[in-house]
């Protein structure tokens, strides 16, 4: 029996794949992204699924002998409400039937595959390496004034998380200038330079990014890259500070490069242990 990786956008699908094949085992890719292709390299077969169309997915899980999944990268929310989602019977009946946040949603997913004779695998440790460390990351360590935008923004996010819709924010000056929802972080950030841009362009801002306390580790752990840190320079972003443990830094040494290059400071903030009730 074979593992598979069902892969949406972004680099973490590639990095997961190349630990399973340096463990000795070839994983099939089931891609759900933009780019299929960036699979052809580290798994066999490449089966480009497009959107998440659960039923079809499910029949070329089998038929390639798949008995456990791993799914990882980004699969934007607003896919599910295509038509060629929403007519596909598995998942119409789950997208019904589940709460639309985020967290209900994943974990419907993952229920119904583990329903079906397929476990999926908690990815974390195919991608230890890449876990954020608590403490200074980058080059140049938080202003004062960035220090305080991250104090805030923490208390801010800690108390909407529980409902699921985005994993970031943006602070100036101690406001809120942007929360994450439906567009993703990359979205946000744009959002946020435009937001700052004119009379407030002196008012520089930080992105704070956490996990919910309770989130199923299988899936959706918090994620920055390069992309991030060049979408930040864009907006005029200068810090991002990231919860330690619980968030991905994927290519870390073009993340440093990049960071340092901007100016951009980079901080791992202690892990959060808030239960929901």
């Amino acid at each position: 029996m074979r593992v598979a990786i069902i892969a949406g956008d972004g680099n973490l699908p590639v990095e997961i794949a190349k630990t399973l094949i340096s463990q000795g085992e070839l994983p099939v890719s089931l891609t759900v992204c933009s780019d299929p292709e960036k699979m052809a390299d580290c798994s066999e077969p490449v089966l480009n699924l497009g959107k998440l169309k659960l039923s079809l997915g499910l029949k070329l899980l089998k038929e390639n002998n798949v008995d456990r999944v791993i799914m990882a990268g980004t699969v934007s929310k607003r896919s599910i409400y295509t038509p060629s989602v929403l007519l596909d019977p598995v998942s119409l009946k789950i997208f019904m039937r589940s709460r639309k946040d985020d967290h209900s949603l994943l974990g419907a997913v993952v229920s119904w595959f583990e329903s079906e004779g397929i476990k999926v695998l908690p990815y974390a440790s195919y991608v230890a390496r890449c876990l954020a460390p608590e403490g200074l990351i980058s080059a140049r360590a938080p202003s004062g004034e960035e220090r305080k935008d991250i104090e805030y923004g923490k208390r801010i996010l800690v108390d909407i998380l529980r409902y699921s819709f985005g994993q970031s924010l943006v602070v100036a000056d101690e406001a809120i200038v942007a929360i994450e929802a439906m567009e993703g972080t990359d979205g946000m950030i744009k959002r946020s330079g435009e937001l700052l841009s004119g009379k407030m362009a002196k008012r520089k801002g930080t992105v704070v990014k956490m996990m919910r306390a309770d989130q199923d580790e299988r899936y959706d752990l918090p994620t920055i890259g390069p992309d991030t840190i060049e979408n930040m320079h864009k907006a005029g972003l200068t810090c991002i500070a990231i919860e330690s443990e619980r968030t991905l830094v994927l290519e870390y040494d073009k993340v440093l490069e990049k960071a340092k290059r901007y100016d951009i400071a980079i901080l791992g903030i202690e892990r959060q242990v808030t239960n929901y009730k």
